[in-house]
Parts: structure tokens; C-alpha cells; sequence
């Protein structure tokens, strides 16, 4: 059953289950008491104990047992029943990948189910009709520490199959941080009062109100917001809503400044709020911040209220106009197709016979139909005045598809495909005449589900939806089988201790997993800032022009950005000149570097990279540590120092250890784009026009890009095969496992 009141981490227990389970636990001078309250209480009260086993290893069972064999003496165990807290693992078949079974910790609640928190749901790919799911106590120490250090849900938050989170938030509370967080959201102050209290976090403290005695509720979520620094730029989708002037997503210090909550940033996907908690705090605050936002909003949710209702599924009389007009357009198309064919005025397409033509032509026109009005659709609600389109603009539930179905029209039905076949002689249903190829007795559906569906168009409609059932059944043994086989074949790829990835009889593989070294948990999506500049752009961008008459200084605003002291000497020194004309040079060949390699990738257009430091929220984060405006502050920096900590740490962020050439080669390999990367975000002007970095922000900048590589890179002992075999094998069965429902 779903609770949304339990933390992400802990897992609801049945008092029937916990009576059932133990757990052993060696008597000693620290528990000895607490554990002798356990045997008074005997198994019938919780919590209580079923047996003591004495240290010959004779048991006691504790529901015959008299009072004299009651008294504990240290070194005896006791079989303790299930308590909170205790460590459990959760599992739920199949198992496809790792996350599949995570430890919980164990809260034993009244009633006969076992209660998760909605946002692990994702992982484990459980709804709440009727799953089955497996609870495992674990019996000793060293495997509590284990699953509580390697299996623990906020340690799984982040998965290393697609460089993102598997858990986000989900259904209510998306819906709540998207409808709290608009422009026109406010809020009195015994709602605040009543808000705060349910913070587990909360220090006291109210905000300012932001107009008269009202709070919005992008100050309510900064309350509890971990003090990240964060900025995500907007969807198209985002620009073309009722908000599109708040449609940047701004964070900074934990203060929630501007932007939406939908499910591009605050559900399981890459570069988010979830992903950016993830990665810069610890664990625990990513799963503290999701506790709170749930909790907080559901209970304004239950006060606001959120009603789906038939006012829901009705749109203006112009859009319902338009939506006929469509549906009849189509229709004229296809009666005037069927007259074409049956005279052969139909011209075949190469490779295709004329009956062939036809259908593909009538399938077009008609899907054409379902996206012409759903766009009209969608075009005419807004999240404000329809609430399925609110669900809908939040990520929670439902899509384009959804509400025009619901609204507009249900449309075309294909079985395998196609229209709906003759199954009878020359026709589909005997409702119909023979050799009727028209719009309705091939299978096309021009009511919506709100209007009702005829006899015969729901009978088609079921005809669609049986395929999808049977399809769901024979596709999941076989996806299933590729992945056993997938495993089996790579089950002992294991990274060693020298980085290279090896079988079990210690034949290598691969010199160096992933062929970078890197884990890909913490990799990050990142843009590469010189890709898309011509050479010109470099050059205006990156070089230092010392002669200038506004060389130092702010073409906007006529204010120095760097000190005195090192504009003479730059003007004064032609050696550094040539540091600096060098450092120019290597971020043009970079380039090219990176062009090659993107054309070899087959993504010529898209400059995104994976890498293991996102340095755009390091400098963000560098600037509001140390206090730096990049308006107005003036940057301390050398840019000769600057080139040569950027060489330094480059020189350092090691992979391949060694001195032979092929180490050196193997090196040069893997670190050759987050090289660049960091020659181009940290370049010196860049640092120092830009970002206004001081020297100690400067210094905590290199020191945190170099604890970042180290952190990133893959552990000795990681079973990598393993891991790509689920990687690529999960997916592959969960599409044939999410169906319609």
C-alpha cells in the first residue's frame, strides 16, 4: 500500500510479520537489560523475543519456558521479534536490475500490507494493485552493515545505467510542487504555521512574507531546500505556458528564487534537483529534501484540494467545432481514396502493390487526425481552468494523447499495425456491408470517451487492447531469456585493482573500464562551451588584448575587473603574453579535438559530453561561498598563475598510472575531453572576466575539481558485467512490462 508519510528509506511492516521474524542478538553488558525486557515480554506482547539460545547452542522456546530460565547471562543469544529500525532487504520480482532489492529500514505498523513510500516505486516498478513483494530480515552483523552501506535507498538514488536517478518525485506531490510554486500561489499565515510543522527539518524560523501577511510558496520550499546552487534553463514547453516569464529554474544557497516544479527537473531525470542533491550533498539530505516536499505538500494539498471531474473533459463549442471539422475532412479524404482505388486511379508507390498503397495512405490520414486534434485540444485548456491539463503540465499523470482521447476522439485501432482486418468474408463485423473499406468498419474511432463509444467502436477499441495483453505475455519470457543469457555471459567482468577489467580466469577484457575509468554514477550531462564558436568567437571570447586602451576593465560599466598590479605587469611582460597566446592555441585545437570526436559519435549538432565534474555548478558554488559578484567584484588572478594551476591539474587528474608509452597513450586517452573540458570552463579570462574568482576562490575551485575526478573514478572490485547486462537488459523487458493501465 502506498504512504507517502513513511521515508524513502523505510518500508512499512505488518505486526503479524513482525511477530513472526527475528533476529539474533548476542547478549552483552550494554543490552543485557533491554533484552531481559524482551524475554519478560515473551512472543505473544510486541516487542518481544520467541527463544533463547543458551552457549551450548540448546534453545529455549519462551512460550513453555519457566521464570528461572528466563534470567539472561552474557554470551547467550536471544531471538529477538522484528523492531523499527531494524535492517531489511525489499525485493520485488523480477528482478532486472540492482535496484530491484534495496535495504529498508523496518517501521511495524497496525493492518496486513506492507506500506512504501510512492517515490521508490519507480526502481522496484510496483503500482499498488496487487503487487507481491519479498521482505528479507537479515541475521547478522556483517550483512546489516553491508546492505545498510552499499544497498540503502539513498545510496541508490542515482543509478549508473543512464547517469541518472531512478527516484523522483511521483503523482500528488509532483502535482503539489508545481501548482505551489506558480506566480499566483500564496499563502496565510495558519497555513504556514501548519506547513512548518510538518518540516521535520525546521529550525524555527519564518520567513518574511513577501506581500502584506502572505507567504508564496517558493519561500516554504526554500525552508527545507539542502544549500545547493542550481540553474536550469527553460523547456520550450516552459516558454510557451501562462508562466513563461518564470520559466528558468533558479537556486541559490537553498533559496528557491525562480522557476517551475515539473517533472523535467524535480522528477527522475538527469541534470534535476533530485540529480544535483544526489551529487553535491550527502546522501541522506537528497533523501531528507524528498521526505519534507512530500509530507509538506500533501498535507496543502489536502486542504487545497484537486478534483478531476466531467467539467474536465469538455473543451470550448469553437474547439469542438474544430475537432469535427477534422474528424470530416478526414473521412472525405478517405472515401475519396476508396473511389480512386476501386477505379485504379490510385498511383502504387515503388515496391508496393495497390491495396498496400491504399491502407498507407488512409493510415496517414487518419493518425494524421488524432494529432491535429489533440494539438487543438491541449491548445484550448489551460493548467488553470482544466486540471487534467494541470496534471498533465506538472509530468504527474496523463499526456497529449490522454486528453485528446478523453476530449476529442479515440481515433484509429490497428492490430499489428494495420487497420483492422476482414475476419469475416469481406468484412470486419457482419454489422457491415462487404468490402466496406471506410473510416468506421476498418477500425476508426470518431467518439471520445467522454461522448461514449458505439457497439462497434468498442469492440475494435478492445480488439487494439487484447493485442497489447498478449503481446506484453510472449515478449516478457523472451526479453527475460536475452537478459539470463546477457548475465550469464558477463557475470564475472570484474574491475581489478590495476583498472582493467578482467574475466574470472584474469584474462583481460578491456585495459580500462569504459575505456575512461570512470563510473558512470557520477557522470553529468555537460555542455562544451568553444564547440559551437568559429575561431573568431574563440578569439574574442578567451584572448587577452594587454595593449588595449580598456584592457582590465568592463566595456559595460567602465569598472576594473582585475587588479592593478597585474595589469602592468601583463602590459610590461612578453613572456606572458606568449603564455597566454599559447593558451588560446590549445583551446582552438581542443576544438577540433572535440569535433572529431562528436562526428565520430554521429551527434555533429549536439555538444552534450559526459563527464564526472560538473564545473558550471562548482563555479556557481565558488562564488556564493566566497561572496563574489560577477557584476562587480574585482578578481585578484593572475591569468599566467591561472594557466598553470589549469596545466597542473590536469597533469594530476591520473588514470593510467605508469611511464611506459602505452600508460602514457592510455592516459591521454581517457582524460583527453575532460582536458578540455576544463582548459575551456576554466580559462583564464573566463575566471577572471566572467566569474570575478578571487585566489581563494580559485584555490577551492582546483581542490574540488580534483576530489571530484578521484571520487568518479570506478572502484576496485565493481562487477561491471554484471552491470551492463542489466543496464541493457532492463530496459528492454520494462517496455514490454509498462502496458496501458
Amino acid at each position: 500500500t502506498a504512504d507517502p508519510t513513511l521515508s524513502i528509506h523505510e518500508v512499512g511492516v505488518p505486526r503479524s510479520v513482525a511477530h513472526t521474524l527475528t533476529v539474533p542478538v548476542r547478549v552483552n553488558r550494554y543490552n543485557a537489560r533491554f533484552l531481559q525486557q524482551l524475554v519478560e515480554n515473551g512472543p505473544d506482547k510486541h516487542p518481544g523475543a520467541k527463544y533463547i539460545i543458551k552457549e551450548d547452542g540448546r534453545p529455549v522456546d519462551l512460550r513453555y519456558a519457566p521464570a528461572a530460565e528466563r534470567t539472561l547471562r552474557h554470551g547467550w543469544t536471544v531471538e529477538r521479534q522484528m523492531m523499527d529500525g531494524d535492517v531489511v532487504l525489499f525485493n520485488r520480482q523480477p528482478s532486472l536490475h540492482k535496484m530491484s532489492i534495496m535495504c529498508h529500514r523496518a517501521r511495524v505498523l497496525d493492518y496486513s500490507t506492507f506500506r512504501l513510500n510512492l517515490t521508490c516505486t519507480t526502481p522496484y516498478n510496483a503500482d499498488f494493485d496487487g503487487d507481491e513483494m519479498n521482505l528479507h530480515l537479515l541475521q547478522t552483523l556483517p550483512a546489516q552493515a553491508e546492505a545498510a552501506e552499499l544497498m540503502a535507498v539513498p545510496k541508490l538514488i542515482v543509478s549508473p545505467q543512464g547517469n541518472r536517478p531512478v527516484m523522483g518525485i511521483v503523482q500528488d506531490t509532483l502535482l503539489g510542487a508545481n501548482i505551489v510554486v506558480r506566480r499566483d500561489c500564496f499563502f496565510e499565515k495558519d497555513i504556514v504555521m501548519n506547513m512548518v510543522m510538518w518540516m521535520s527539518a525546521w529550525d524555527g524560523r519564518i520567513p518574511q512574507p513577501a506581500i502584506m501577511a502572505l507567504w508564496t510558496g517558493k519561500q516554504m520550499i526554500s525552508l527545507f531546500m539542502p544549500k545547493i546552487n542550481l540553474r536550469i534553463k527553460d523547456s520550450k514547453d516552459a516558454r510557451k505556458s501562462a508562466y513563461a516569464e518564470d520559466s528558468t529554474l533558479w537556486i541559490d544557497r537553498g533559496e528557491f528564487l525562480m522557476g517551475p516544479l515539473n517533472k523535467g527537473n524535480l522528477g527522475p531525470k538527469p541534470g534535476g534537483i533530485i540529480h544535483a542533491l544526489c551529487n553535491d550533498t550527502p546522501s541522506d539530505s537528497a533523501r531528507d529534501f524528498i521526505n519534507t516536499l512530500q509530507t509538506t505538500l500533501n498535507y496543502w494539498l489536502t486542504n487545497r484540494g484537486f478534483t478531476v471531474g466531467i467539467g474536465d473533459g469538455e473543451t470550448s463549442k469553437s474547439t469542438m467545432q474544430e475537432i469535427s471539422d477534422a474528424i470530416a475532412k478526414a473521412k472525405k479524404e478517405v472515401s475519396s481514396l476508396v473511389t480512386k482505388a476501386q477505379e485504379g486511379d490510385l498511383q502504387p508507390q515503388p515496391g508496393q502493390s495497390m491495396y498496400q498503397t491504399f491502407e498507407l495512405l488512409v493510415n496517414k490520414v487518419l493518425n494524421g487526425v488524432r494529432s491535429t486534434t489533440g494539438k487543438a485540444t491541449v491548445n484550448s485548456v489551460t493548467p488553470q481552468n482544466n486540471n487534467i491539463r494541470a496534471m498533465m503540465y506538472a509530468g504527474s499523470k496523463g499526456g497529449e494523447n490522454n486528453i485528446s482521447q478523453i476530449i476529442a476522439c479515440v481515433g484509429q485501432q490497428n492490430v499489428e499495425g494495420k487497420r483492422i482486418a476482414f475476419g469475416f468474408r469481406d468484412r470486419t463485423l457482419p454489422h457491415f456491408g462487404k468490402h466496406d473499406h471506410g473510416t468506421l468498419s476498418r477500425g476508426f474511432v470518431e467518439n471520445s470517451y467522454v461522448k461514449g463509444l458505439l457497439p462497434q467502436e468498442f469492440f475494435f477499441h478492445m480488439m487494439g487492447g487484447r493485442e497489447g495483453l498478449i503481446d506484453t505475455a510472449c515478449k516478457t519470457a523472451e526479453t527475460g531469456y536475452i537478459q539470463r543469457r546477457l548475465v550469464k555471459a558477463l557475470e564475472d567482468l570484474k574491475v581489478e585493482y590495476d583498472g582493467t577489467v578482467r574475466n574470472a580466469e584474469g584474462n583481460v577484457v578491456q585495459f580500462l573500464y569504459g575505456e575512461d575509468g570512470m563510473d558512470g554514477r557520477w557522470m553529468e550531462s555537460q555542455s562544451f562551451p568553444t564547440y559551437k564558436l568559429s575561431e573568431k568567437d574563440v578569439r574574442a571570447r578567451y584572448s587577452w588584448d594587454p595593449d588595449a586602451d580598456d584592457f582590465g576593465t568592463d566595456s559595460d560599466t567602465g569598472v576594473h575587473f582585475m587588479s592593478e598590479t597585474v595589469m602592468r605587469r601583463l602590459r610590461s611582460d612578453f613572456d606572458a603574453r606568449d603564455v597566454l597566446e599559447q593558451e588560446v592555441a590549445t583551446l582552438l585545437a581542443d576544438r577540433l579535438v572535440m569535433n572529431s570526436a562528436l562526428k565520430a559519435a554521429r551527434r555533429p549538432t549536439d555538444d552534450n559530453l559526459y563527464l564526472p565534474v560538473p564545473i558550471d555548478r562548482l563555479i556557481l558554488q565558488a562564488q556564493r561561498m566566497y561572496g563574489i559578484n560577477p557584476a562587480t567584484s574585482v578578481s585578484d588572478l593572475d591569468p599566467c598563475d591561472v594557466v598553470a594551476r589549469v596545466v597542473e591539474l590536469n597533469r594530476n587528474n591520473i588514470v593510467v598510472r605508469g611511464k611506459d608509452p602505452l600508460a602514457i597513450e592510455a592516459q591521454t586517452n581517457a582524460t583527453a575531453l575532460l582536458q578540455a573540458h576544463v582548459r575551456s570552463q576554466l580559462a583564464s579570462r573566463n575566471m577572471i572576466q566572467a566569474c570575478r574568482l578571487t585566489q581563494e576562490a580559485f584555490g577551492w575551485l582546483v581542490g574540488e575539481i580534483k576530489r571530484r575526478f578521484h571520487r568518479a573514478l570506478a572502484d576496485a572490485g565493481e562487477m561491471c558485467g554484471v552491470l551492463a547486462a542489466q543496464s541493457m537488459g532492463e530496459p528492454a523487458t520494462q517496455m514490454t512490462l509498462n502496458t496501458f493501465h
